[in-house]
């Protein structure tokens, strides 16, 4: 029995949203199981200075960005006073960039070079390792993208604001 895929059958679209939830849950079923004091906590802790009415750059020392402290702080006020919903926000995070992308690249070529650009990416950088602000700079950066391939002058505002967001 010879077992044959055929690309033209399947919809790529698809299969590409199963390998982003795939490596999603991966993710998440490996986040689990890290603990970093130093690193995960430096951003939990920003967080909780900032709910707890401390002013940025007076009282708390930013490493990151404000716009990373205040989804943070957003994140554990939301989910509860833990650091792995800070990992699971970036994970999240992650992911919607990678489908952001993913469409970006369908719009500019086809459905097959966006679904091997997905697996290049996914298979390249596959687990989230720290909740840092790079991934939260990329989703805005390729938010900004996104909107500004779609060629409307009233995406062009929503793709400066998503580019200015990256920045912060």
């Amino acid at each position: 029995m010879e077992c044959r895929i055929n690309l033209k059958h399947i919809k790529l679209k698809y299969l590409s949203y199963f390998v982003i939830l795939n490596f999603f849950f991966y993710s998440l079923l490996f986040y689990t199981n890290i603990h970093d004091p130093h690193h995960h906590g430096l951003m939990f802790s920003n967080a909780i200075d900032l709910l707890s009415g401390k002013y940025p750059y007076k009282e708390i020392f930013i490493q990151y960005g404000l716009l990373t402290t205040f989804l943070h702080a957003v994140v554990i006020k939301i989910f509860g006073y833990e650091v792995i919903y800070l990992n699971f926000f970036t994970i999240l995070i992650y992911s919607l960039t990678i489908l952001i992308l993913f469409n970006i690249v369908k719009i500019l070529t086809n459905e097959k070079y966006a679904f091997f650009s997905t697996l290049i990416i996914l298979f390249n950088h596959p687990i989230i390792w720290l909740p840092w602000s790079n991934y939260i700079s990329f989703f805005f950066i390729t938010l900004g993208i996104y909107f500004f391939i779609q060629k409307k002058f009233s995406d062009n505002y929503l793709s400066g604001l998503f580019f200015a967001l990256a920045v912060l």
